[in-house]
Formats: structure tokens, sequence, C-alpha cells
């Protein structure tokens, strides 16, 4: 079988502007997270232990010529409920702000990015952690080295 693994926010550093990585960073330093939008648009979040069974899942037990998205529906929620969970989380106050207009030309325009994880859970597989604990965890882990 021949996979091909495409990898997308995987991966986060402090200087990772993207909101998930910079609001993360944000609550494990004790900064309050300052949100520039009504943060109404819906992402999907997947934690890095569902991340990598999901992989396992689908080489073990998945179709060639398949594509399979790794998603978890219990963590698919708006940037702002992920903001509010970041925050709750660092122990810290969510802020918002109006945008500039250049920084508003950053902005992801789709509402709904959210991936569709049926093909992946029809092999068997699921989740283990919801959006709020895996945000918790991922916190906790960014404390222990910012």
């Amino acid at each position: 079988m021949f996979v091909r693994v495409i990898f997308t926010d995987l991966t986060a550093s402090p200087f990772d502007n993207r909101v998930s990585s910079a609001f993360a960073y944000s609550a494990a330093r004790k900064e309050n997270i300052v949100m520039k939008s009504d943060g109404l648009q819906i992402r999907s979040y997947c934690y890095c232990l569902d991340c990598a069974s999901a992989m396992l899942k689908v080489l073990l037990k998945g179709q060639n010529i398949n594509a399979y998205n790794i998603s978890n529906p219990d963590s698919i929620i708006t940037i702002r409920q992920m903001a509010e969970i970041l925050a709750k989380s660092g122990g810290v106050e969510l802020i918002h702000e109006e945008a500039a207009e250049e920084e508003k030309k950053g902005f992801n325009p789709m509402s709904n990015s959210s991936l569709e994880s049926g093909k992946l859970i029809g092999l068997g597989w699921h989740g283990c952690f919801d959006a709020e604990t895996g945000l918790d965890h991922t916190v906790k882990i960014l404390k222990s080295v910012v």
C-alpha cells in the first residue's frame, strides 16, 4: 500500500502566527489572549495522540487509492470556543480588539474549514480527546517549555 501523508498544523513554535499556536503559547506564558475577529469561523482540531492513532489506523486498515481526513468530530469548534478554552486553561483573559486593515489581509476567509472524518471513523477509529481536553493538555505541555 502506498500512503501519502500530508501534515498540516502538526507543529507549533513560539513564532507561529496561526491563531491556534499563538493563543496556546499566550495562555502558557500567562499572557491574555487577544482575539481580533468575532471568532465564528469553524475549524477542525485534533490532539497529537489522536492524530497519531488515526494515522496508524489508516496504515493498518485503510484502502489503497483513498484519502482519509484526520479530524476528530469532537474537536470541531469555532475559533472563539478555542480561545475561550485556552484562556481558561491558562488562567488568562480573552480580550477582543479591532484588527488593523493590514492584519485583516492575513485572515483566512473561509468560515468553515472543518474536515469530514466519516471514512476514518468507518475504519473503526475514534478520538480519545475532545477539544477541551486536548487544548488543556497542550497548554500544560507548553508551560513546561516556555
